[in-house]
Formats: C-alpha cells, structure tokens, sequence
C-alpha cells in the first residue's frame, strides 16, 4: 500500500513539473498577457518585483490546476515578501492569502473560495491604485494574471 501512495505521489509530482503555464493557462481557459517589465513606467526594483510575484502566480495557476505543488509554492511566496520593494509587500500579502485559500477550497473548505476570490480582487485593485500610468498591456497584465487565479 505504501509503494502505491508512493508512486501515486510521485506521479502527480510529475504531472505538475510536466504542465506548463500555458497549457494551465489553456485548461482554464483564460487569456494570458505577460506583463512587460521594459514598458514598465514604475520605479525599476517594483517592476522587478512584479516578475518575480508573477511567476508564481502563473506557478499558483499551474498548482490550481493539477492540485499539486502548493507547498513549495507558498514558501517561495512568503520568502519573497522580504525582497520586495515597500510597496508591493501588501499585493504579495493578499496574494499568498488567495493562494492559502485555493488551497483549502481544494482540500473541502468551500467557503475559502469566495476568500481567495476576494482577496485577488483586492490585490487587482491595489496595483491599479498603485501603477495607474502604467500602459494598455501591463494594465491588462495585472487583471489577466490575478482573474486567471481566481476560481470565480
């Protein structure tokens, strides 16, 4: 019994690592915009800042949809909320908490899908609040990453 739930978990293991971001993005379905960090209009060390959280919310959208990969995820989540600059710290903390609640959503806790719903509705509108002169494709980035997070 063990050697299964070994293999199982080694399987799905791979499953995970084997999906890229687009085919995630693809089995939602949802658009994908990328942010571009050249056309960027904010100070340089927040748009860096914003690559670095947007690759794990495509590694998040990726977790969502194979159901794995959630602790590692999470840890690299909160481990980058030391190396952001001041003012992205607060998107990053409504991030990592939608994430927590997908999580739970995902383990029965259906009430914690209307949490992380909310809470990337919030991070959308702080980065909107935040980088308002940013361009067409960067705005569309911000609502394109987070809307492709969220379950509703």
């Amino acid at each position: 019994m063990i050697k299964v739930l070994i293999l199982a978990l080694i399987l799905a293991a791979h499953a995970a690592a084997a999906m890229s971001v687009d085919e995630a993005y693809a089995s939602i379905p949802h658009r994908r915009t990328v942010f571009d960090r050249r056309a960027a209009l904010m100070p340089a060390d927040e748009a860096d800042g914003l690559v670095r959280l947007f690759a794990l919310v495509d590694r998040a959208i990726v977790a969502r949809v194979t159901k794995t990969g959630y602790e590692p995820l999470l840890a690299e989540l909160r481990a980058l909320a030391l190396a952001l600059p001041a003012r992205l710290q607060p998107v990053q903390r409504l991030v990592g908490e939608a994430v927590v609640a997908e999580r739970a959503y995902l383990d029965g806790e259906a009430s914690a899908v209307h949490t992380a719903s909310a809470r990337l509705h919030e991070a959308y509108g702080q980065l909107m609040r935040l980088y308002p002169e940013e361009g067409a494709q960067n705005r569309d980035a911000f609502f394109d990453y987070l809307c492709a997070l969220d379950f509703l």
